[in-house]
C-alpha cells in the first residue's frame, strides 16, 4: 500500500506524527511519500514533495490565497497514486484540498482513496486564535473519510462539536516519541524532583505547579523541582523566586536531557488546566517514570492512579501537593509505579503497534 501524508504546517505535535508514523508504515512494509511544509524532512529519507510555507502564519496565509495552491498538491498527490492520505496538522486549505483531490481522481476515472484527517485538539486551547481553528477544522472534517483522534473523550468531542457520525472517528492512543525500547532504563541511585516539561503555555498549568511546589516545600524543604521548555516565565518569576529549590532550563530540551530530568524525576507533574492529549505522558512511561496529571481532555485515559501514577482535579493545587508528598522519598512507591508505567508503554504506547492498528482501520 502507498501513503501519502501530508502536513501543511508542522508544529510540534504534527512533527512527532510524522516522525513516529512515517517510519513505522515503512517498516511494515508499506510506501510512504510526504508532502507538506518545505523546511521539513522526515526520517529515513522518505520520499518528500515540498508544495507549502506553512511553517509560520504569514506562510501559512499565502498557501491559502494563492490559488495555485491547491491544483498543484493535488496534481502531485494524483500524480503519485496513493491508497490512503493521511492530513496530519490542521491547516485551512486541507478541506478544499481534499475537495480538490476527490474530483481530480473521479476525472481521472479512479475512484478517490480513503482521506483521513487528525485532529489533536477538536476543542483548540483557550487563545487569539482558537475560533479559527475551530472553523477551519470544521472545514476540514467534512470531505473526510475518516477523523483520527488521541482518545475516546476526544471522539465523543468530534461526534457531538463536529456531527461526525461514531463510524467515522477513529480513537488512537498517543505514542511515545522514541525508540522502541524492550526493557526499562535502570534504576537511578536517588531521585532529585518532581519536573514540569514541555513548552510553557498558559493552558499547563505552571501556576498550579508552582502553587503545589511551595506547599510541598513548607512540609519538606528538602524538595526540589525542575522546570523545563521554552517559552516565557516572565509571570512566574516572582512566585518562581518564593518558592526555591527549582531547577530551569528555559528552552527546548534535548530528547537525551528530556529523558534524564524524567529518569531522575518522583514524577512528572502535568497540571493543565486544558488539554486533549499528551506527548510527555508516553516519553514518561518509556522512561519509567510515573505522572501525576489533572483530569482534563483524554489524560486520564493513560493514566492508571497507583499504577502509573495519579490524577487530580483540575486547578486542585492542594490536592496536586498531596500527591507528590505520597511519592516523594518513597522509593518502593517509585519503583513500583516506574514498573507499571513502563508496563503501560510496552503494552498501549509502542508507535509500531499503533501504526498498524490505524492503518488497518483506515483502509479497511
Amino acid at each position: 500500500m502507498k501513503v501519502a501524508i501530508v502536513g501543511l504546517r508542522l508544529t510540534v505535535g504534527p512533527r512527532l506524527i510524522v516522525d513516529s508514523i512515517a517510519p513505522v508504515f515503512h517498516d511494515l512494509g508499506h510506501e510512504v511519500v510526504f508532502f507538506g511544509q518545505r523546511d521539513y524532512s522526515p526520517p529515513l529519507s522518505i520520499p518528500t514533495i515540498r508544495v507549502s510555507e506553512g511553517a509560520t502564519y504569514l506562510g501559512m496565509i499565502r498557501d491559502i490565497f494563492r490559488p495555485g495552491t491547491y491544483r498543484e498538491v493535488a496534481d502531485a498527490l494524483v500524480a503519485e497514486r496513493p491508497d490512503l492520505c493521511y492530513f496530519v496538522s490542521v491547516h485551512p486549505a486541507n478541506g478544499p484540498l481534499a475537495w480538490t483531490l476527490h474530483r481530480a481522481l473521479s476525472f481521472d476515472s479512479r475512484r478517490s482513496p480513503p482521506i483521513a484527517m487528525h485532529l489533536h485538539d477538536p476543542l483548540p486551547h483557550p487563545g487569539m486564535m482558537r475560533l479559527a481553528i475551530f472553523a477551519s477544522q470544521q472545514i476540514q472534517v467534512r470531505p473526510a473519510d475518516r477523523i483520527v483522534v488521541y482518545g475516546a473523550s476526544l471522539a465523543r468531542q468530534v461526534h457531538r462539536y463536529y456531527r461526525v457520525p461514531e463510524s467515522r472517528i477513529v480513537a488512537i492512543r498517543h505514542g511515545a516519541s522514541r525508540p522502541p525500547r524492550a526493557a526499562r532504563p535502570a534504576e537511578p541511585p536517588d531521585y532529585r524532583w518532581f519536573s514540569f516539561l514541555g513548552r510553557i503555555e498558559p493552558y499547563k498549568g505552571l501556576e498550579v505547579f508552582l502553587a503545589a511546589a511551595q506547599r510541598l516545600r513548607r512540609a519538606n524543604p528538602a524538595c526540589q523541582f525542575y522546570i523545563g521548555g521554552a517559552g516565557n516565565l516572565k509571570p512566574y518569576r516572582d512566585t518562581i523566586r518564593a518558592v526555591g529549590g527549582i531547577t530551569i532550563e528555559n528552552r527546548e530540551l534535548t530528547n537525551d536531557e528530556t529523558d534524564a530530568v524524567m529518569q531522575a524525576s518522583w514524577a512528572v507533574v502535568l497540571p493543565y488546566t486544558s488539554a486533549t492529549q499528551s506527548g510527555v505522558i508516553p516519553v514518561a512511561y518509556w522512561n519509567a517514570c510515573p505522572v501525576i496529571t489533572t483530569r482534563v481532555g483524554a489524560l486520564e485515559e493513560v493514566v492508571l492512579p497507583g499504577e502509573t501514577g495519579f490524577i487530580v482535579e483540575g486547578g486542585d493545587a492542594a490536592g496536586l501537593s498531596e500527591r507528590m508528598a505520597v511519592v516523594s522519598g518513597d522509593h518502593a512507591l517509585r519503583r513500583r509505579l516506574g514498573n507499571g508505567a513502563f508496563s503501560f508503554y510496552d503494552r498501549w504506547l509502542r508507535w509500531e503497534r499503533i501504526g498498524a492498528e490505524l492503518l488497518s482501520r483506515l483502509a479497511g
